[in-house]
């Protein structure tokens, strides 16, 4: 499921008030009635350190397995100064969904900074940008997201992807227009870049 280039994070640092603390993949595909897709990422400080955090993003990509092959059918590289996300409630856990901007930063147009432990109370999470959202192709055995990342300090990172009815769907509440594929295990600092191939065979 996930590539050995990432450290996970162990029980005792993963926060109590996080949704899902372990990994787990419910469909490959999309399930009756839902045809998009979409990847994200959620990003978090560990708040028993006062000290500095941040995780950079060098890109999302979001492949289909096609006829054996894999298709890159969406990826944000972040050398457009382009992303898209918010702020969440941290506790309880995304609250009612409202959310506020990200003050995203970029690092020489290459990769997006999250800048986790200035905002430590909120859970960032950022998705797939580009829009519409795209639709799953046909004979697809399994979507699958790769991301490339590298953590500074003391936060968190977990990936997933979601299915939606369509690719313009609004939110309509959990499980409603949207339903998690699965997501990743917690991963945390270590030195260096790393990727996270999430539901890759």
């Amino acid at each position: 499921m996930l590539t050995s280039s990432c450290k996970k994070s162990e029980t005792g640092i993963i926060p109590a008030e996080v949704a899902h603390k372990k990994g787990y993949i419910n469909y490959l595909t999309p399930p009756n009635n839902f045809k998009s897709v979409c990847g994200w990422i959620t990003a978090i400080h560990d708040r028993r350190t006062t000290q500095e955090s941040y995780i950079e993003l060098d890109y999302l990509r979001l492949y289909a397995r096609v006829n054996g092959t894999d298709v890159l059918i969406n990826s944000n590289e972040y050398n457009d100064n382009q992303a898209e996300g918010g702020l969440f409630m941290r506790e309880p856990w995304f609250g009612d969904n409202n959310n506020a901007p990200i003050p995203y930063e970029f690092s020489n147009s290459e990769n997006l900074v999250l800048r986790t432990s200035n905002i430590p109370d909120k859970v960032w999470h950022v998705w797939n940008n580009k829009w519409p959202r795209v639709n799953v192709p046909a004979n697809a055995e399994r979507c699958w997201l790769e991301v490339r990342y590298r953590i500074t300090g003391s936060a968190l990172i977990q990936v997933a992807i979601d299915f939606w009815r369509d690719n313009t769907s609004p939110w309509a509440g959990y499980n409603v227009n949207n339903i998690e594929a699965g997501v990743s295990d917690w991963y945390y600092n270590q030195d260096g870049w790393h990727t996270i191939n999430f539901a890759k065979p």
